[in-house]
């Protein structure tokens, strides 16, 4: 059986050799990169969301602008 081997920093340590506060720290590690990804990702797709709405907005005022001079000019 072959030993889970991590390396932090350039150094390889094998998982077996690790105490378990340092197996705690790098769960802790791996949970936190995990959900910062996941965070990144609810943050595109609200800026994206964000972004799809202030373009329809602007494009209303724009349709009110376009319907306005139609009937000042009718």
């Amino acid at each position: 059986m072959t030993d889970n081997v991590l390396n932090i920093d350039g150094q390889d340590y094998k998982e077996t050799d690790l105490n378990a506060k340092q197996k705690y720290l790098i769960n802790q590690l791996k949970d936190l990169t995990n959900r910062s990804n996941t965070l990144r990702g609810e943050l595109d797709q609200l800026q994206r969301a964000s972004e799809s709405f202030r373009t329809e907005l602007l494009a209303s005022f724009k349709q009110t602008v376009d319907e306005n001079m139609e009937g000042t000019n009718g």
